[in-house]
């Protein structure tokens, strides 16, 4: 049964990776991941918020990261 207040989002990209690649980015820390993100605010957040409500979840270490404009043009 489909619930008339549910939504979905389609996020589309690519990104590709050579040889290792991406094991050196991990390495370097080049990425944020988290375990047990409890992903119900994707669908309740407008999509310009999204990713600084995602990254303020992650906590203290990253709010700097939230506090970066939009366009970095802006900056």
């Amino acid at each position: 049964m489909r619930r008339p207040d549910m939504h979905v989002r389609f996020f589309l990209g690519y990104a590709g990776w050579g040889a290792q690649q991406l094991l050196k980015e991990l390495a370097e820390r080049a990425w944020i991941f988290v375990d047990n993100l409890d992903g119900s605010f994707l669908l309740e957040t407008a999509t310009p918020e999204l990713w600084h409500k995602s990254i303020l979840k992650q906590g203290p270490d990253f709010a700097n990261f939230a506090r970066f404009p939009l366009n970095l043009q802006d900056n």
